[in-house]
């Protein structure tokens, strides 16, 4: 059996769940990804739809808003959107101008 490993959007992904099961639910997670994830390297897409609705930290802990975007981009490429740039950039022209 070849050993499987977590991409860098998973782990950041992971970093920001609140884990209410604690180390008994990433326990799970891990067990589930080794025999459900088809590849050897475990992307966003291969996490199991219950993590969906897994609280995700609100980002208020940390200042720097590039950390933030990434929580948020990750969150919502977990459910399976890819096309978000232009939403995205609509979001942050808007701010850029409503701010003084």
């Amino acid at each position: 059996m070849k050993l499987k490993s977590l991409s860098p959007e998973v782990i950041e992904y992971f970093k920001n769940l609140f884990w209410q099961g604690n180390v008994r639910q990433l326990e799970n997670i891990c067990h589930w990804l080794t025999v459900m994830a088809p590849g050897n390297v475990i992307n966003v897409s291969d996490l199991p739809a219950e993590l969906n609705s897994e609280p995700v930290s609100s980002g208020t802990e940390s200042s720097n808003w590039k950390e933030n975007l990434g929580r948020e981009v990750s969150k919502i490429l977990l459910t399976g959107e890819v096309d978000i740039f232009k939403d995205y950039t609509n979001i942050f022209e808007k701010e850029l101008i409503i701010k003084p």
